[in-house]
């Protein structure tokens, strides 16, 4: 599994990285520290993420705006795109999800709570997956 984090705080791009190791699941992480940065990765064709997580506030690019670009991309309509930032209220989770996000996870201070909720995200992505197949 290719997970791609779009991220300009390298302390929180270590954290991540950190929970991903602790995950049972073979993850191979890519991160990058902007949204301009992103797109210009995600614009090569054989780079093909299974999660894509961003963080909200960034220099020269919002996270919104690099996920609404992102949504333009259409082999990458169907990737599950996560809002990552340090605080989240009720009104900017339903404008992260109105604009085409799958969720939005909170950054969380622990590799344990990180990987913790990662585990739960690949998971009932995971089993969504595994429903729609079974259809």
């Amino acid at each position: 599994m290719l997970v791609f984090l779009i991220d300009d705080d390298q302390d929180d791009q270590l954290l991540f990285e950190l929970a991903i190791s602790d995950l049972e699941h073979p993850i191979k992480l890519s991160t990058v520290d902007d949204g301009i940065n992103g797109l210009e990765a995600l614009a090569n064709p054989d780079f093909n993420p299974d999660f894509i997580f961003i963080d909200i506030n960034m220099p020269k690019m919002t996270g919104l705006e690099c996920m609404v670009k992102i949504k333009e991309i259409k082999r990458l309509k169907t990737v599950p795109i996560f809002i990552y930032s340090t605080s989240i209220d009720p009104d900017l989770a339903k404008n992260c999800k109105k604009l085409g996000a799958t969720g939005v996870l909170e950054k969380q201070t622990s590799i344990a709570d990180t990987s913790r909720k990662l585990r739960d995200i690949f998971d009932t992505i995971a089993k969504m997956e595994r429903s729609k197949t079974a259809k």
